[in-house]
């Protein structure tokens, strides 16, 4: 190419028009976009524009470290990370064109396994190389007596005393590197504390809020470590880390990835993780690597302890719920000497509990901030229609029920929640201990259906809302983890009565036009008269789910006894109802996703089907009548769970199917089950259920032939994720799980048609405490806990 005078070949600058850019962009990879910024300054201006549409900012130590040494900032820094964030040229001159904005503070596995901590000893190398340590040492001032080093060091010991009264003795005359114990008030500045100083300060915040005055889509995502922890149980192709914020949530690697040491072996890591600390200290003092070994032995042989016994980092196994017992009730403690992984999810160390602390603290403190600057800046952003919060502990729903920050909040209009349910929870004791402690995952329930009763739901102007669990189900990463921990959805006043759909009991969404639910379950009475009254009563038009299930239906002999199949590992009762062998198609089975989809679709029934299958399709059609506002019906790998509370639930249609139930004998990295279940986390949890990987032939059919649907997953997730699902040991991914989506059929004369006939819904009260005692007990049995006097348990969860 040519320039304007035909002399200097090269690129001709301000002819081509911003909006090609753009097009070239949007068919091109994110890297490729990047390389192509390199051409020249004008393809850099342009295209940062639309690079920076879409930011994430990572508030990371790694972050805070970057930005103290001034590279991102001109080298000017302040205590604040994300005030130096926000002078940088990104915000300085993009901001106005930055759309979508996300906020993550994310603790990784890897980084969990091997925290970067303080340790509870210090350790010093004497003689020390400044009066600091010194002081550090002996209280105060360091006064220097008059010694000679080739003195022998008996005769400065017996030193008279009124010779050096009133002076600050000198202990120099030891050699080599000790260990101290950390004074209590020390706080030493390491990247997470000043994470948490700087989040706290919360001015970054809002000026990083104030400079993206035109942003569409707000993010916050902030998890870790009180979730479910995969910890050895590691799928190559599905590493554990966080999902990306903006995009397709549902990836996988097409190239298995071993790179983690969370799950890593022990033997396979170049040392222990107390040795890998206490070499690093040896580096801070500036002792030679060769120097290591021969120190660390003298430290070894002044405290009189082995190699292997400094090397050990106590563990101790999370109890029970307190709720249960009056004492603490463990698993039998696993050896972590004979430890084959660093992080052990069921015993963390005492290192990893007090660094699991620390960075709860920090996202407090990044959520607060989050808050403190929607509320200040939130009615400015006038574009702003979505706030997604990807990633959020259940222990910080509360900081988000405050009325004040969704009437801040004008112009938005969808809300997406993304909910990680504790599995413990940590609180600190004194300076040093951090005390570890099992909650129920359904624990945070009553906390989302707060959040959406009390504040979200009160939104006139919030229409869309879109529900989400992050733990277990069928995309969960680890043999151990996928298709099981599934909880049901928050929409129950009273939690733990899963099967009660009394209109008190039912939380119903009066301004939601568009709903979408991910990975939890239902039983499908409460499903049928959640969803029926929502799209009649109020304003519900979509619904859209996604690995949604429904358990078995309401036990008709309701407080009955029940026994535990050892062999299985799960609870057996009632008999499977036998096979449909008339016909292809028929009515469905009461209370199940066809009986339940027939009764809220909005397009053809199985009437209305059988009624042309019966008459051919030259007759005249049959016509149901429905009062129902839902337009659209979309689901994506839905089916059915498997719940341990057989007291109200039966799940007498799935017996025969327990065989695909039991997680495999042995996870792809050739740790076999057993070894698995001494460290990973397990929970008593009654209603955290299991996915059934099956329908039966004839409701399959109705699917299929009456709604259209298909099974399995071929064309619904791509090759990574279901090469991902085999990798844990599940031979047919999908299988037993459904997908398509019902359109609003054309108008029609429905007028003339005859009204559809609902079966009654059971909504009577029932009394939740009978049996429980056993149920729980049985469970704590099955994970290998053994409490001492078993009629102490409490019994209410």
């Amino acid at each position: 190419m040519t320039s304007a005078s035909g002399t200097n070949p090269g690129w001709p600058p301000g002819t081509v028009p911003i909006e090609i850019f753009v097009l070239i962009a949007e068919n091109l990879d994110y890297v490729d976009v990047q390389n192509l910024r390199l051409v020249n300054k004008e393809f850099n201006d342009k295209l940062l524009c639309y690079l920076y549409r879409q930011l994430v900012i990572h508030l990371s130590p790694e972050l805070k470290t970057r930005l103290d040494s001034g590279l991102l900032t001109n080298g000017s820094t302040s205590t604040d990370m994300a005030d130096d964030l926000s002078r940088s040229p990104v915000f300085k001159y993009l901001g106005p064109t930055i759309r979508r904005l996300g906020l993550a503070l994310e603790l990784s596995e890897e980084e969990l396994a091997s925290p970067d901590i303080e340790d509870e000893m210090e350790i010093f190398c004497f003689p020390c190389r400044n009066e600091a340590d010194e002081e550090k040492l002996v209280g105060g001032p360091v006064v220097y007596l008059n010694y000679d080093e080739n003195d022998d060091e008996n005769d400065d010991e017996n030193d008279d005393e009124n010779d050096v009264q009133g002076k600050k003795i000198r202990p120099f005359l030891w050699r080599g590197a000790y260990r101290w114990p950390r004074r209590l008030n020390d706080q030493p500045s390491l990247p997470l504390g000043e994470v948490t100083t700087s989040l706290e300060s919360s001015q970054g915040i809002f000026r990083i809020l104030g400079s993206v005055e035109n942003i569409r889509e707000l993010a916050l995502s902030c998890e870790g470590g009180l979730g479910y922890l995969q910890g050895p149980d590691i799928n190559p192709f599905q590493p554990p880390c966080p999902p990306p914020i903006f995009g397709n949530p549902n990836t996988a690697r097409v190239t298995p990835d071993f790179s983690t040491q969370a799950g890593l072996p022990i033997r396979d890591l170049p040392i222990p993780y107390t040795l890998e600390r206490l070499y690093k200290s040896f580096a801070d003092l500036g002792i030679e690597q060769k120097d290591y070994n021969r120190q660390a032995s003298d430290i070894y042989r002044r405290e009189g302890i082995g190699r292997d016994d400094f090397a050990h980092d106590g563990r101790t196994n999370a109890p029970l719920p307190a709720c249960r017992y009056p004492y603490k009730v463990t698993r039998e403690t696993y050896d972590s000497r004979d430890a084959r992984t660093r992080l052990m999810p069921d015993a963390l160390t005492k290192t990893q509990a007090r660094f699991l602390y620390q960075h709860v603290s920090a996202q407090q403190a990044l959520v607060q901030s989050f808050l403190l600057a929607l509320l200040d800046k939130g009615p400015r952003l006038a574009d702003l229609t979505k706030l997604n919060i990807s990633r959020l502990p259940s222990s910080h729903i509360d900081l988000l029920c405050r009325r004040e920050l969704w009437s801040a909040l004008p112009h938005l209009e969808e809300v997406a929640l993304g909910i990680v349910p504790d599995w413990r929870s940590v609180s600190k004791l004194d300076n040093v201990t951090v005390d570890v402690i099992q909650v129920f995952p359904t624990d945070a329930l009553p906390k989302a259906y707060r959040l959406l009763k009390d504040y979200i739901g009160k939104c006139q102007n919030i229409t869309r809302l879109h529900f989400e669990w992050i733990c277990g189900g069928e995309l969960a990463p680890g043999c151990a983890q996928r298709d099981r921990h599934v909880l049901p959805a928050p929409f129950l006043k009273s939690h733990r009565k899963v099967i009660l759909s009394s209109w008190d009991n039912l939380l119903f969404l009066e301004h939601i036009v568009h709903l979408s639910l991910k990975n939890c379950w239902f039983a499908p009475n409460v499903f049928y008269r959640l969803i029926l009254r929502m799209a009649t009563e109020h304003s519900l038009t979509s619904l859209e789910l996604e690995t949604v299930s429904l358990s078995g239906p309401r036990n008709p002999q309701i407080n009955r006894a029940f026994s535990l199949d050892k062999d299985m590992g799960i609870i057996v009762e009632g008999a499977r109802p036998p096979p449909n062998t008339t016909q292809d198609v028929d009515l469905p089975l009461k209370w199940s996703w066809a009986h339940v989809i027939d009764m809220l679709t909005p397009g053809p029934t199985v009437k209305e089907h059988l009624h042309e299958l019966k008459y051919g399709p030259w007759a005249p059609k049959l016509r149901i009548r429905k009062e129902l506002k839902l337009r659209k019906l979309a689901f994506k790998s839905c089916g059915y769970v498997y719940v341990y509370d057989v007291r109200f639930i039966s799940n007498s249609r799935f017996e025969g199917l327990y065989d695909s139930l039991n997680p495999p004998k042995e996870s792809p990295a050739g740790e076999s089950k057993e070894d698995l279940e001494k460290v990973l986390q397990v929970s008593t949890d009654r209603h955290l259920a299991i996915v059934v990987p099956k329908l039966d032939g004839w409701e399959s059919d109705v699917l299929r032939q009456v709604f259209g649907f298909s099974t399995g997953w071929t064309g619904v997730y791509d090759a990574g994720m279901i090469r991902a699902a085999q990798e844990d040991g599940i031979e047919a991914p999908g299988h037993g799980r459904f997908t398509g989506t019902i359109e609003h059929d054309p108008p029609r004369p429905d007028e003339d048609g005859e009204p559809y006939t609902c079966s009654p819904v059971g909504s009577l009260d029932y009394n939740d405490t009978p049996e429980l005692n056993r149920l729980l007990r049985m469970l704590e049995e099955l994970h290998g806990y053994h409490p001492r006097h078993a009629a102490d348990g409490r019994g209410d969860t």
